[in-house]
């Protein structure tokens, strides 16, 4: 079987496997991202911190779920839970992470415990059985969604099907997930992405804007042949909108994606061409306690936008409408 038409049919499963959830990851033990459905910008960069501190520090095994929705641990709003899980296959292991999101409460808030209650990386499944202790407590705090604990039950049950499809899948198709065919996938995806870019100038542009809280968005873009690199040096502190540098990393990553067209894969390949430079202290470098929504809604539209403006300064010819990258789905 070439090599080709491994990491084709590869690429086949991964899809499948993530095809009829709204938001999930797939991520080998090594730590890359081979393959990604994502709702809204803030999940393109969040997913893999996600997934890193929950095998770092929890290490889980297949049939354990550990729940999280902090934004300085990898998560996002808090109304958007995070389940983590792994998946055994002989002697490898892959980490299947996915997001539900639940009935908003949108409040701009100074502190990010004000807008909801705050879940750190928690374990709430080992080995098939749900601690019902640990999710009665978090569903009876005040500030806990609608209907938590039953959408959270469901979801888990969703994962655990999918989790047994794969390993159905797997039986037939165990070769086109060796650790050889992961790296001929990810590195011809990397040369698609850098193919791609070869094709636009290699120059740089400038962007800067006011928010209408009054924060300063500064942002030089350059493309080179094998990097997009965003520096976001002078970029002002907060005046109330914040954002993660993960969630300002994967706006970079997805502006990048929806310029270079709708058949680049959100892998490892597309990441490895992306450097972000996030200035300590600026409104894009968010640390705890700060709340996020606002800057979710009103500073990261202005983020996306900056990228876009800049992309097309830099090609012209495939200028692009600001609109296809804007954010966040949100239920009112």
């Amino acid at each position: 079987m070439s090599d080709c038409f491994s990491t084709s049919l590869l690429n086949i499963c991964l899809q499948e496997f993530l095809s009829d959830i709204d938001s999930g990851v797939f991520i080998n033990e090594a730590g890359d991202i081979l393959a990604m459905k994502y709702e809204n910008l803030p999940d393109v960069g969040t997913y893999g911190p996600m997934v890193k501190t929950v095998s770092r520090y929890f290490q889980p095994q297949e049939g354990d779920f550990v729940i999280m929705n902090d934004p300085y641990s990898g998560g996002t709003l808090l109304f958007s839970m995070g389940l983590v899980t792994a998946i055994q296959v002989g002697n490898q292991k892959f980490y299947f992470a996915s997001r539900i999101r639940l009935k908003p409460d949108l409040v701009f808030a100074k502190r990010i415990e004000e807008e909801g209650v705050r879940i750190p990386p928690t374990p709430l499944v080992s080995r098939g059985q749900v601690n019902m202790e640990v999710l009665d407590a978090i569903g009876a705090n005040p500030l806990a969604p609608q209907q938590f604990r039953e959408r959270i039950l469901e979801h888990i049950q969703f994962m655990q099907n999918r989790v047994r499809q794969f390993h159905s899948a797997f039986k037939v198709h165990a070769k086109l997930f060796s650790p050889a065919n992961q790296k001929n996938f990810l590195a011809l995806a990397r040369r698609k992405v850098l193919e791609k870019m070869a094709e636009l100038p290699h120059t740089d542009a400038r962007y800067e804007t006011r928010l209408e809280s009054g924060e300063i968005l500064r942002l030089k873009a350059e493309l080179t042949a094998e990097k997009f690199i965003c520096d976001f040096q002078g970029t002002s502190p907060s005046h109330g909108n914040y954002l993660t540098d993960a969630i300002a990393y994967g706006a970079c990553v997805a502006s990048l994606a929806a310029f270079l067209g709708s058949d680049i894969p959100v892998n490892e390949g597309l990441y490895s061409v992306v450097d972000v430079s996030t200035p300590q202290g600026s409104f894009l470098s968010a640390k705890y306690p700060a709340a996020l929504t606002r800057g979710i809604i009103e500073g990261l539209p202005h983020l996306a936008s900056a990228l876009l403006t800049a992309l097309s300064e830099i090609n012209p010819r495939q200028a692009i409408s600001h609109n296809s990258c804007v954010i966040p789905a949100l239920t009112l």
